[in-house]
């Protein structure tokens, strides 16, 4: 593989290939669109050609990649956000920081997203569940994707006159230093790859209680104690709870002991893709002895979607 060869082949198909990376990266895969935008920068500058059609095509392909994900979240609530962790390597950690984003800063939260791993493949199909309307969303992600393209096109423009002292060193290194940047990438992204299928396995050994068999609990006079594990944030976005549900955090559950009898199943639920939170929850309080716990099978959108039918 030569070097030259290889930025020649990126020079001379930088459009394409920006549109398309950028779009496939913003849909959720782990694609490096970033550094690739710092490359095609330096390349531009270096060739004085291609720099607005760079612009256009970067803000184009992430700005379409991420409206497909805001209509899916419109469309599909909630549950659109267990398919983006399907795709996305952190998808379902990120989704109690981006609702922390989306209280704080509104619609500055798409900037922020931009660039910050995982949260990016979220915010999208987030804002869409939440209910925000389609110009809103197009005027802040089409302002934020321009300027996500401004600042890694910007950096690779500003670095451009290092764009052949590190041509030369990559070949001093020559080709087995690229093959084993690549291979690094390999590892890294099979690691991540091992550690969310672990924990993934461990979600699923988890046993849950269904909508069905909660309700007929409620119905027989169990009194099930039922926790809402959301955080603050999530619930202020989505105000609504299950009847008689207490409000305790994830970082506080550990608090929830004062109001547990051992003679009473504990329900957990969040609204978080693959019950993610709920399960950890039940895990946590597992540890300390209550073996009763359980999470709720769908969480929050189960069980509104069960009184809808009722």
């Amino acid at each position: 593989m030569n070097i030259h060869f290889l930025l020649g082949w990126t020079q001379q198909y930088a459009l394409p290939l920006t549109f398309l990376v950028t779009l496939i990266s913003r849909a959720g895969l782990p694609l490096p669109a970033a550094p690739l935008l710092v490359m095609v920068g330096a390349l531009a500058t270096a060739s004085g050609e291609m720099a607005l059609g760079l612009l256009l095509a970067a803000t184009v392909g992430g700005a379409l990649g991420d409206l497909v994900w805001f209509m899916a979240g419109r469309r599909l609530g909630r549950r659109v956000l267990g398919v983006i962790c399907k795709v996305s390597l952190s998808a379902d950690v990120c989704v109690r920081q981006s609702e922390t984003l989306f209280v704080k800063w509104g619609g500055l939260s798409l900037f922020a997203a931009k660039f910050v791993p995982g949260i990016s493949a979220v915010a999208p199909p987030l804002a869409g569940a939440l209910g925000w309307s389609l110009p809103a969303f197009l005027r802040w992600n089409v302002a934020a994707s321009i300027f996500w393209a401004v600042v890694f096109l910007g950096l690779g423009a500003l670095f451009s006159n290092q764009l052949d002292l590190v041509l030369a060193v990559l070949e001093q290194l020559g080709e087995g230093a690229i093959w084993s940047l690549a291979a690094l990438v390999v590892v890294y992204l099979i690691g991540r790859v091992i550690k969310r299928r672990h924990a993934a396995e461990l979600s699923e050994e988890m046993p849950r209680i269904s909508v069905a068999q909660l309700k007929a609990a409620i119905a027989a006079g169990t009194d099930p104690v039922i926790i809402d594990v959301r955080s603050a944030e999530g619930r202020s976005l989505d105000p609504r709870v299950i009847p008689g549900a207490y409000l305790i955090g994830l970082k506080e559950i550990d608090t929830a002991t004062s109001i547990l009898l051992q003679d009473r199943d504990v329900v957990l639920y969040c609204s978080c893709p693959n019950d993610v939170s709920a399960v950890a929850a039940a895990q946590q309080l597992r540890g300390m002895g209550w073996t009763r716990a359980l999470p709720l099978a769908g969480g929050l959108e189960a069980w509104f979607e069960a009184e809808l039918q009722s």
